[in-house]
């Protein structure tokens, strides 16, 4: 029965609230130790990662939805759910919001965060990092200035609520200096002491005194295979050398 129910129910909250095999949506949750219901079925959503997940609404004055794994149904028919975990297992389940109030909430967690909120990019938070989130999986791209920044605002994400999972793809620009300058290590000519690396939410800028135009192209080319440079600004300049008087 279950492997049936499994097969009919693949669809997504928003398209089919009722699964076809006859759960109806108000249709009761009972744990596996308890007497009363926990709470009433909202519907079903099945997510790419996790597959399908039960979704029940339970409380009165401030009411939620929790997702529930399929795994964890024993029994559904059209008036009841019946599941295999206890009340405190239950109550430990994720909290359920649709996508787009999880996302607005997580705009509202990273804006809260002072060192993103003076960032240089028209002085909004948002602007340096950019957050898409599907089926409850948080995805952060952008840039921010040190380490310490992409880790806070990947810790408020993960404790935003409805928020299953982050995938963390924010590029520091602490990160992004010594990644170029890693990629200028095989090249004696491109040492530390030749080339200074700054970066600025992505914009990297190279600076200092080569000997030739190839050692120059050299380091361009090493900077703008990094991984997150999103600009190069280059500022190498050649070095005049003076030819030796001959004395006569």
């Amino acid at each position: 029965m279950i492997t049936a129910q499994r097969r009919a129910g693949r669809a997504s909250l928003e398209r089919d609230p009722e699964p076809s095999f006859g759960t109806q949506v108000g249709a009761r949750v009972v744990c596996s130790r308890e007497r009363r219901p926990v709470g009433r079925v909202r519907g079903w959503l099945d997510t790419p990662m996790d597959g399908p997940e039960l979704l029940v609404r339970s409380g009165w004055w401030r009411p939620v939805v929790r997702r529930v794994a399929f795994a964890e149904v024993v029994h559904a028919d059209s008036r009841t759910v019946l599941l295999g975990i206890d009340l405190h297992q239950f109550l430990r389940t994720s909290l359920y919001l649709p996508d787009p109030e999880v996302q607005q909430s997580v705009f509202e967690s990273l804006r809260a965060f002072t060192p993103l909120r003076y960032t240089t990019i028209r002085c909004t938070p948002i602007r340096s990092i950019g957050v898409d989130v599907s089926d409850g999986v948080a995805r952060l791209s952008g840039h921010v200035a040190t380490e310490s920044h992409r880790r806070e605002a990947v810790r408020r994400v993960e404790n935003t609520p409805g928020v299953q999972r982050v995938e963390d793809q924010i590029v520091s620009d602490q990160w992004l200096v010594e990644a170029v300058a890693r990629a200028m290590l095989p090249h004696p000519q491109l040492q530390p002491s030749r080339v200074r690396i700054d970066a600025t939410l992505g914009r990297v800028m190279l600076d200092g005194k080569l000997d030739s135009d190839r050692h120059r192209g050299l380091a361009i080319a090493a900077a703008a295979h990094v991984p997150g440079v999103v600009c190069l600004e280059n500022r190498l300049s050649i070095c005049q050398r003076r030819g030796r008087r001959r004395v006569s």
